[in-house]
């Protein structure tokens, strides 16, 4: 359930701003951060690409040793408002089917569930695996000061987000007949197919809206996108209950719910941006539109996009594969894995909140040059979720009956939900703690050894181990869920090992080289734009046929 489940420019001629950088600690007001430490000059030990300077064995003697509690701050800092935005995204859903729940149509919330794996499947999650690449590179982007680089880079995202559209639409507008192709049940089909038809238009929005809040995640800024998620999850309600229950539109109505919601979504977003590019030093047209750098070096953003969702998508594919072979095991079984991934939800927000800190924190220190602040910050958030979950599992394990008896009042699938919760209290502490390493390897650019340890372990060891242990071996769904704790552990020690191998030092040379150089580029091309905008504007005032 990781990752998935929302800079300031120089600004350049005459909108050029002369404020100081940021500091990278984000601003709470309910908690006291101390300043940030300033950008270190360069040093002698290693050169950039064009010989010059770049920091070394000088450098690294001068940075300062992070300490435990300002670092304890920014994590939580950051994954506070982190958690309370994607627990509302995950009230959305539930809202949905709640409200579908008492139309009194049964097909009709059946059909919302097989809607929304189809969404998840061929289109939310990767859309938002194109926008995870901006914890990469718009963290070290600004960590490095390239302000204008990180907004060429969320212009990127905004471009390759929007052309995955072209696909996806047509694939979820018929969803209802492909659906009736495999023989799903033939009113459910028809539902869910209308259910996605109305949700497409606001496919675009959500997209938008993920790009932008990943910006400001990777910034600092993690509250607005928070409290955007809280305020549409309220008006949601309101939306939903309008479409299905007052104008009787059924599914239809649940999907354009979706899609006014997440348009909502975007246009506050942006107005947030456009109310406050100008006094964090940003150019509105590179925030809130797309330039001509923005058009270019796809190549180079999808490197960093690819694996990232392919991360993204085994992890969320392989959930939605499990749903469907439990389904062979019978109602009682299938309902106990349905009720306790409920639960699994709800508990597993602090880690992924966590993981957007330290995708944050780690990838801002690799691009200030700060590679013993990256390491310490990476192990600090390990450190924090092996608490955080210590609590929860605790918790879940003394609690499991109290549990059990509130998502169902049937005593077979309360008996077996409150072994599955045993077995996830040990399990979730594998999947949470790589969870947050995946975040730390996002911050320093390892996206690719992520996606290949989570295709090997999703689907090399968890799903076959789990089949043979659920069928031949007969542990059924138990058997499933205990492959689950192998195949998360195996990535916990693939991971740690990775973190434990990273040369920190050569990353942050590497990550300072390129930001140097890129960030040039970046304020080259955008100076360029901005002089062919003028000149086009001159043009067209001396010309005469213009009436000027």
């Amino acid at each position: 359930f990781g990752s998935s489940l929302g800079a300031r420019s120089l600004g350049l001629g005459a909108r050029r701003c002369h404020r100081p950088p940021a500091p990278l600690l984000v601003a709470v007001p309910w908690w006291p951060t101390p300043p940030a430490a300033p950008r270190r000059p360069l040093s002698r030990g290693m050169t950039d690409a064009a010989g010059g300077p770049r920091g070394g064995e000088a450098f690294l003697a001068s940075e300062d040793v992070p300490k435990l509690v300002p670092t304890l701050r920014q994590v939580a800092a950051l994954a506070v408002p982190n958690v309370v935005g994607y627990l509302m995204t995950l009230i959305n859903e539930l809202t949905n089917t709640v409200v579908m729940g008492h139309s009194g149509n049964n097909a009709a919330l059946a059909a919302v569930g097989l809607a929304n794996m189809m969404q998840n499947c061929f289109g939310l999650s990767v859309g938002f695996g194109i926008a995870a690449a901006l914890d990469t590179l718009v963290s070290q982007a600004h960590g490095a000061q390239q302000h204008e680089l990180a907004c060429q880079q969320l212009q990127r995202a905004r471009m390759l987000v929007t052309l995955q559209l072209v696909w996806m639409i047509p694939l979820l507008w018929f969803s209802g007949d492909l659906l009736a192709l495999i023989h799903q049940d033939p009113e459910v089909a028809r539902d869910a197919g209308e259910y996605n038809r109305a949700s497409v238009w606001g496919l675009f929005g959500t997209f938008q809206f993920e790009v932008t809040r990943k910006f400001l995640q990777n910034r600092g800024c993690a509250i607005p996108p928070a409290l955007i998620n809280a305020g549409t999850a309220v008006l949601h309600v309101g939306w939903c209950t309008f479409f299905v229950l007052y104008l009787k539109m059924g599914n239809a109505g649940a999907g354009y719910a979706n899609a006014v919601t997440w348009w909502t979504q975007f246009v506050i977003g942006s107005l947030y941006l456009f109310v406050t590019s100008r006094r964090e030093g940003l150019r509105r047209r590179s925030v809130l539109w797309i330039e001509g750098p923005g058009l270019r070096e796809w190549g180079q953003y999808m490197k960093t996009a690819v694996p990232a969702t392919i991360q993204l998508c085994t992890e969320w594919w392989f959930w939605e594969i499990c749903a469907l072979i439990v389904g062979y095991l019978g109602e009682v079984p299938l309902a106990a894995h349905v009720a306790t991934l409920s639960w699994v939800a709800l508990s597993f927000m602090p880690a992924i909140g966590i993981n957007a800190s330290t995708a944050m924190l780690v990838g801002n220190a690799l691009g200030a040059n700060q590679p013993r602040k990256a390491r310490y910050t990476a192990w600090v958030c390990v450190g924090v979720n092996v608490v955080v979950w210590s609590l929860i599992a605790v918790g879940t394990v003394a609690f499991r009956n109290v549990l059990a008896r509130a998502y169902t009042s049937e005593d077979d699938v309360r008996a077996l939900m409150e072994t599955l919760l045993c077995i996830f209290a040990g399990a979730g502490f594998f999947d949470s703690t790589q969870n947050v390493m995946g975040g730390a390897l996002r911050g320093i650019g390892k996206n690719t050894l992520a996606a290949i340890s989570y295709i090997v372990c999703y689907y090399g060891v968890m799903l076959p181990g789990g089949i043979a242990a659920a069928f031949p071996l007969g542990f059924g769904v138990q058997g499933i869920w205990a492959s689950f704790a192998v195949g998360t552990g195996l990535a916990t020690v693939i991971f740690s090992l990775a973190l434990a191998r990273t040369d920190y030092r050569k990353l942050a040379a590497e990550s300072a080289a390129r930001m140097e150089r890129e960030g040039q580029q970046a304020k080259e091309a955008a100076e360029a734009s901005r002089l062919a905008r003028e000149v086009a504007a001159s043009s067209r005032l001396s010309d005469p046929s213009t009436g000027a």
